[in-house]
């Protein structure tokens, strides 16, 4: 006769949650990614606001953390999120991640998409005037003649 423990998980249980695990910490580090990089970039804007270099390496720095939080939540969810999908994603992630939210969650996506956009924004705002008034403050930045950062 088999003993087999019908409360014990099987391999492909054990498995399985193991990638819950691995999806759910990829997830947590994307999010705090993306909230990490858009604190550094309201720093950084006071310093380099005409250098369109940084701008464009933290844009597509925020966009492939938002996009991968996205294939880590999928992947939790047990979607799939086809390449295609991940290009598109990347290319247009604050209005796709509106839609995505929107289809895994319905109505409360809206809410969290809303909850998000609010705490980035204030996030950036936050260590930009954070950074601008401390360097103000230390006689760094020069109110008359911006282009002149001593």
């Amino acid at each position: 006769m088999n003993d087999i423990n019908p409360f014990e998980p099987s391999l492909e249980q054990a498995d399985a949650e193991l990638h819950d695990e691995s999806a759910s910490a990829s997830r947590q580090r994307s999010l705090v990614a993306l909230y990490v990089l858009t604190a550094v970039c309201g720093a950084v804007q006071v310093v380099t606001y005409e250098s369109s270099a940084i701008h464009y390496l933290f844009s597509l720095s925020i966009a492939l953390a938002a996009t991968s939080w996205a294939v880590a939540d999928s992947r939790i969810r047990g979607r799939r999120f086809i390449g295609i999908l991940r290009v598109v994603y990347l290319l247009v992630w604050p209005l796709a991640s509106l839609v995505y939210l929107l289809l895994t969650r319905r109505l409360r996506g809206l809410g969290w998409w809303g909850l998000n956009g609010a705490a980035l924004f204030a996030t950036l705002m936050l260590t930009f005037f954070s950074m601008y008034f401390l360097l103000l403050a230390i006689g760094r930045l020069d109110l008359v003649d911006p282009t002149l950062f001593e």
